[in-house]
């Protein structure tokens, strides 16, 4: 009674040890550690599986994105050498513009890559939210203006915000870009700032057409697109919240998002100045 399910366990352990992720161990056992051993096992496989397919299902992600510009310059440039086209100006700037669009791929990849694994210094510093939003204000005036939308700041001057500065100006530059993106002419677009005791509540809110219920919980994966049919021009290329959802997290933070008939929500909540933190920064 003692002796099988560990055997089992050891069967299993050498299964996922061999590449079989998410093989489970079936077998009972009234011992109260050796069921826990069991659990253990049993969870750990489950979780090597997902990663191992979430590694498949980005492999696959980064193949099709990097597909599609790969084959317009091999396309251009086939043409040009057979001399189907001129090698002119303007197709030779197409083939950079996909050259650009394959190094901004790469460059958002590794940032991702580099949040996400805990890897670079945030450089904490107390300041003005406020006014980081009138920056934000001036980067999207164009778009705003083209748009006929109303860029409405729920906030005051010294809504202070403790945080890297440069990154949450990245974070709010994503969510920014997205509002704008999706709103319907003539709206208004709101950041909103509140605070809780320790913590800072962010808010960016659109209105538009709701995001499809069933998309809201892959919104933050990479590459991932609500409308298929987007391509780089109009839906950028699907890292951006994956990249703001890393950097909220880096900071200790969350986001999330609320879409219903006529307007889509982000909410970030930021921790705030703490000793721990303090220390942290100092030790690094």
């Amino acid at each position: 009674k003692i002796a099988d399910p560990i055997s089992d366990t050891i069967r299993v352990a050498g299964k996922i040890a061999n590449g079989e992720y998410g093989v489970q161990s079936q077998m009972l056992s009234r011992t109260a550690e050796t069921r826990q051993l069991i659990t253990a096992i049993n969870e750990m496989s489950l979780e090597l599986q997902k990663e191992e397919e979430q590694k498949r299902q980005i492999t696959a992600d980064v193949a099709h994105e990097l597909r599609t510009p790969l084959t317009n310059i091999q396309g251009h440039l086939e043409a040009m050498i057979d001399g189907i086209w001129e090698p002119d100006v303007q197709r030779l700037e197409s083939c950079r513009e996909e050259i650009l669009r394959l190094s901004e791929i790469v460059r958002q990849l590794q940032e991702l890559y580099l949040l996400e694994n805990q890897k670079g210094l945030l450089r904490y510093e107390e300041f003005d939210f406020f006014e980081l939003c009138k920056k934000l204000y001036e980067k999207f005036n164009a778009g705003l203006e083209e748009k006929c939308l109303e860029l409405t700041l729920s906030m005051k001057q010294g809504s202070m915000v403790w945080g890297d500065k440069l990154r949450i100006m990245q974070c709010m530059v994503n969510l920014m870009g997205n509002a704008v993106r999706h709103a319907k002419p003539g709206t208004s677009i709101y950041v909103r700032y509140q605070k809780f005791g320790n913590m800072t509540e962010i808010q960016v809110e659109n209105k538009g057409d709701a995001i499809p219920e069933e998309c809201l919980p892959h919104l933050f994966e990479r590459f991932y697109r609500v409308d298929k049919s987007r391509n780089v021009k109009t839906g950028g290329m699907g890292i951006g919240l994956s990249i703001t959802k890393a950097i909220v997290e880096r900071h200790g933070g969350e986001i999330r998002v609320e879409s219903g008939t006529d307007r889509t929500v982000f909410f970030i909540t930021l921790l705030g100045r703490t000793e721990d933190r303090m220390s942290y920064e100092t030790k690094i």
